[in-house]
């Protein structure tokens, strides 16, 4: 029996997903951002986050390149994940809270 690389555990994409929608609610805990996201996949390029916030790609190349948002590069390409951005904007906008 072939190991997935995962321990000993192996893989499961229901727990794969639980984690991941984990992750997301941990970075926007009053769920403010989350419906702004949902559809769009787990990992984004700057053109996806641009169209998700109706920005530039540009504008979002500058906040990750100046280290506000975080995402990973691929090559030229830069690649964040969801839970980054809804951090991000949990963190760095003025959203009314009791």
């Amino acid at each position: 029996m072939a190991r997935s690389g995962r321990g000993d555990r192996g893989y499961s994409a229901a727990g794969e997903a639980k984690n991941l929608e984990k992750a997301c609610l941990e970075a926007d805990p009053e769920r403010i951002y989350l419906p702004m996201l949902e559809g769009l996949p787990y990992m984004m390029n700057t053109r996806q986050v641009a169209e998700a916030l109706n920005v530039t790609a540009q504008e979002i190349r500058k906040l990750l390149n100046g280290g506000e948002l975080r995402g990973t590069r691929v090559g030229t390409t830069w690649i964040v994940p969801k839970p980054q951005l809804l951090r991000y904007l949990y963190e760095n906008h003025n959203y009314p809270r009791d």
